[in-house]
């Protein structure tokens, strides 16, 4: 069940050991929505209801499987920190500034709510402002600043914590950035994780659109794979 990144990997590597593979899905991948056109795949409708040995689908089919894997993603959800902030719905984290600073607690800190961002740069460098804060060598915003930029991404509803676009991605780099002027104003020792967002970086991320193609095995038309980029990198420069 699913069909992005992991269901994606699940189905290709199972394909050698299986006699047949059900892809059940919403919605096709937003980048490569021919991935699972493949011998021994076969794309259906999403789940109805399982018994004992069957699967049923949502169009009436029933299907006949060993094992049902879940690639269908994940929930936020904090239960143990309801007595101290707002409960989330599952879809985002309420009251957080920057997908990281709690406004509610501000001895708790959230790192890798933020989604789609170069990962594990992004949380390495949260973390690391999280630490500056807390050793009272930066400030956050006042609450109001802090609460109106929630309120800028509440129109996103549940793509509220994730970053869609490249240009998107350098600037979050470029707001964590600035929310450490106060510490590198200073004779400050370690700004490695307090840097721009490399140009080159991102021109290798686009580009990465294609070797994932190939690598799983898709042929995408030139003309689209060229004009997507060449979008992709005049949205990056105008960031």
């Amino acid at each position: 069940m699913g069909a992005n990144e992991s269901a994606i990997d699940l189905s290709i590597h199972s394909l050698p050991y299986a006699t047949k593979v059900y892809v059940s899905q919403r919605r096709p991948h937003p980048r490569h929505p021919t991935v699972f056109n493949r011998d021994g795949v076969t794309v259906v409708s999403t789940i109805n209801h399982l018994t004992e040995n069957e699967v049923h689908l949502d169009d009436g089919t029933i299907l006949n499987v060993d094992t049902i894997v879940f690639a269908t993603g994940y929930f936020y959800t904090y239960p143990f920190l309801n007595k101290v902030r707002p409960p989330t719905d599952g879809k985002r984290v309420p009251g957080l500034y920057q997908h990281i600073f709690d406004m509610y607690n501000p001895n708790i800190a959230f790192i890798g709510v933020a989604n789609a961002t170069l990962s594990w740069l992004a949380w390495e460098k949260a973390a690391f402002l999280v630490a500056l804060l807390w050793a009272g060598k930066i400030h956050l915003p006042n609450i109001e600043e802090q609460k109106k930029w929630e309120n800028s991404r509440l129109h996103l509803g549940r793509h509220f914590h994730i970053l869609k676009t490249p240009a998107e991605r350098v600037i979050y780099f470029e707001d964590l950035n600035e929310l450490a002027a106060e510490y590198l104003a200073t004779d400050a020792l370690d700004d490695e994780l307090l840097r721009s967002y490399p140009y080159e970086w991102m021109l290798a991320l686009v580009e990465g659109h294609r070797v994932k193609a190939n690598f799983y095995g898709i042929k995408e038309p030139t003309s689209n794979h060229s004009e997507g980029t060449e979008t992709e990198k005049a949205d990056v420069a105008k960031a």
